[in-house]
């Protein structure tokens, strides 16, 4: 039979392994931060020479394509800027 210093080592690691698994699944479902000195910019395009265009534009002012996702016609593309590669304000 367990005694009560067990069922209490148990109930502390059942409650750590929640904790840990609530933590985690926070981390994927929260929106996190933008980190400092970064911004992001996001486009739509639905042909090759539309996104070939804006992308690069986006490349010719110092942005860094990130990541790209689509479904059917459309497609959305996202780009990330450090604030040191900003062009300064005349």
């Amino acid at each position: 039979m367990a005694t009560n210093s067990t069922w209490l080592t148990v109930g502390a690691l059942t409650l750590l392994t929640l904790g840990v698994g609530v933590a985690e699944a926070q981390s994927r479902i929260l929106p996190q931060p933008v980190p400092p000195g970064h911004s992001y910019l996001c486009f739509e395009g639905s042909s090759a020479s539309e996104v070939m265009q804006k992308a690069n534009e986006a490349g010719a002012r110092g942005w860094k394509m990130t990541g790209a996702a689509g479904q059917g016609g459309n497609s959305i593309w996202c780009f990330e800027q450090l604030s040191a590669a900003r062009p300064q304000s005349k």
